[in-house]
């Protein structure tokens, strides 16, 4: 007796194990500033524009995107959804403010197959009579869900949103979201925002500043510049490796930077002024 509950505990925790450690993992590299409204991994030249309250996770609201973790939740229905495993996460969460809802995003890359069977029980939505993407609607899990499916040359990408089924704002921003990221951009080259703002008089000035050493060299950082004398976010900066210089243009002014984490765990900051 005592035997077989070894065996059969043996046999649960390797299914717990095996079950929770397949599929839906993140594309790794992925960027999300709080003051720029697009997400950006640029190892896999993809981007998807944002809303404005699609700020990073906040553990004390519980609210905001992850780049990192999908919750329970997010899993159960995209297994429920057959979303392909082997899609990646790009990014998972809630608005900071109302209205509140999840949205997941994923990228199905390689090998896909764009037969239209394959969409067999999905809508078309056509503007122009141009197919922007696929979609259904649906109710599971006491949650009101729209899956939508924009079509790419080499990759598809899935958007999975839900909302409790008594929200009286219906399917808000969803529909909006997928129509900003249904054209393509397959053929360009992606890349982070340039630190170069250019003054009207051709003003600005070349600007090096050091950043303190990161204790994980190979982790990218957020290097975020700030107008102090306007209280206007300026632009970031990606630093990768054992890289801990940024170089930079800027008008003569005031101004600030903050370093941080992926997650936007502030690590270091300073001020710096551009003398005319």
């Amino acid at each position: 007796m005592h035997k077989l509950r070894t065996i059969i505990l043996a046999q649960l925790v390797i299914i717990l194990l095996t079950s929770g450690c397949s599929g839906y993992k993140f594309l790794s590299n992925g960027v999300m500033v709080d003051e720029d409204p697009t997400y950006y991994n640029e190892d896999s030249q993809i981007t998807f524009e944002l809303f404005g309250d699609y700020t990073l996770y906040n553990k004390d609201t519980e609210k905001g995107f992850s780049t990192t973790k999908l919750n329970r939740l997010d899993k159960k229905l995209l297994r429920k959804l057959r979303v392909p495993k082997h899609a990646k996460a790009l990014f998972s969460g809630s608005p900071g403010i109302q209205p509140f809802y999840n949205v997941v995003a994923l990228v199905e890359q390689n090998n896909i197959d764009q037969n239209s069977q394959n969409y067999q029980g999905y809508e078309q939505l056509m503007e122009g009579g141009q197919l922007l993407y696929y979609y259904k609607k649906s109710e599971l899990m006491n949650k009101r869900i729209y899956h939508a499916i924009i079509p790419r040359a080499t990759a598809n990408i899935h958007l999975l949103y839900y909302q409790d089924t008594d929200d009286e704002c219906v399917y808000c921003d969803i529909e909006r979201l997928a129509k900003m990221n249904s054209s393509s951009t397959e053929g360009k080259e992606i890349s982070y925002p340039h630190t170069t703002f250019a003054a009207p008089n051709g003003s600005e000035k070349t600007v090096q500043i050091e950043i303190p050493q990161r204790k994980k060299a190979d982790d990218l950082g957020v290097v975020k510049f700030y107008d102090t004398s306007k209280r206007m976010f300026l632009g970031f900066s990606v630093i990768q490796g054992k890289q801990n210089t940024v170089t930079f243009s800027l008008p003569p002014g005031n101004y600030s930077w903050k370093y941080t984490a992926l997650n936007g765990h502030l690590l270091s900051e300073d001020t710096l002024t551009i003398q005319p």
